[in-house]
């Protein structure tokens, strides 16, 4: 199987994140007993979209929702692969209430 030498594109993977977390919490205010569901709903719906569109990757799909009350918040993730094929993204999303951030991490199978 031939894995292009790019990978995926990242401002599609992007628009998908960008989708899946504005439809799930929009407008929502930061409610803590509903976190996990939002968290397993952005997942579930960009690994089914990510998954439809090229499925010569695995994916890794990691969500973090927070009360967005002005604190800082810092993210990072370290990996050993092929940058020929593999990568990731990520996304941060938030309204007046709700912080989100999202990666993506796509593997060459």
């Amino acid at each position: 199987m031939d894995i292009p030498a790019a990978g995926l594109d990242k401002a599609d993977i992007e628009t998908t994140v960008r989708e899946a977390v504005g439809s799930t919490l929009g407008k929502s205010t930061f409610i803590h007993n509903k976190v996990d569901g939002w968290i397993a709903k952005v997942m579930e719906t960009c690994l089914k979209r990510l998954a439809q569109s090229a499925k010569q990757y695995k994916y890794v799909v990691s969500c973090q929702i927070m009360q967005n009350a002005g604190a800082g918040s810092c993210v990072t993730s370290t990996y050993s692969w092929d940058p020929r094929t593999d990568d990731c993204i990520t996304v941060d999303w938030q309204n007046d209430h709700i912080l989100c951030i999202v990666s993506v991490y796509w593997l060459a199978v």
